[in-house]
């Protein structure tokens, strides 16, 4: 589920801000905005409506509520829009002229360009998805269905902790995100820098 979350994510955040850098439409404003709103709502505010609507949507104890809620992030569609509108529009221009459709210019010139800002929101994304803890414990109550830092947690008990297993757990839990920012240092520094540049 979590590289589900870290690609699927990207994919939906950069769209999402191709459309706002790019398109104009009726409310265009109003969604940049409520993306940006997003930053400031704390996330255990919103645990008890999500769980409501995932209830309704009978998703409890399945992966699709472990991963729908954080496909799309505010952060990441600021930081894509953000980045966005640094590219030229005489390029983009050019490209409508010669006849490319919105699909080919988002893959082929606009995410080419964006590679830092890629590797700083698949750092983020992974570093959100891999240490979630509470969320899967709220909508998921099958062991084997549970992510590797809720499963940590069972060899710690009220009178015994088996700290062998327990050491082993967390040296495993976090060697993915070692590598994965051992991966994207370089581009991480620059991601954050040109995502800030233009809003």
């Amino acid at each position: 589920s979590d590289e589900v979350i870290t690609i699927g994510g990207i994919i939906t955040d950069s769209l999402a801000a191709y459309v706002l850098a790019f398109k104009d439409f009726p409310g265009k404003n109003l969604l940049i905005f409520l993306a940006l709103a997003t930053l400031m709502i704390p996330s255990y505010v919103t645990l008890v409506p999500q769980y409501i609507i995932i209830s309704k949507l009978k998703w409890l104890n399945t992966y699709q509520a472990q991963i729908v809620p954080f496909l799309a992030s505010g952060m990441g569609i600021t930081l894509f829009r953000s980045h966005f509108l640094s590219v030229s529009k005489e390029l983009v221009e050019s490209a409508k002229i010669d006849g490319a459709s919105d699909f080919r210019i988002y893959s082929t010139i606009v995410m080419p360009i964006a590679k830092p800002i890629i590797a700083t929101m698949t750092i983020l994304k992974a570093m959100w998805s891999w240490n979630m803890y509470m969320w899967p414990l709220i909508v998921c109550k099958k062991v084997e269905m549970m992510p590797l830092q809720v499963s940590i947690g069972f060899f710690q008990g009220q009178n015994v902790t088996q700290w062998g297993l327990l050491c082993a757990g967390m040296t495993i839990a976090m060697l993915p995100l070692l590598i994965v920012f051992l991966c994207c240092q370089k581009f991480f520094v620059g991601g954050i820098q040109a995502g800030a540049v233009k809003g």
